[in-house]
């Protein structure tokens, strides 16, 4: 099965639809700076959900 890659985070997806919707939430536009900081390896987010997200998946334990 093909995987999609995020060039900005490398999470990897199985569809370009779902790489397509992560891009939009958790990195957003070139234009749009995140404002939601990780605590725990300072990768930044559009928005508090998908900070909330990355907590939960990434540092699970935290």
């Amino acid at each position: 099965m093909p995987r999609f890659e995020c060039a900005v985070c490398g999470t990897s997806f199985s569809s370009g639809d779902e790489l397509a919707n992560h891009i939009k939430s958790a990195h957003g536009s070139a234009t749009t700076a995140p404002t939601f900081e990780c605590s725990i390896c300072n990768q930044m987010f559009n928005d508090e959900a998908s900070l909330v997200s990355h907590m939960s998946g990434a540092h699970p334990k935290s």
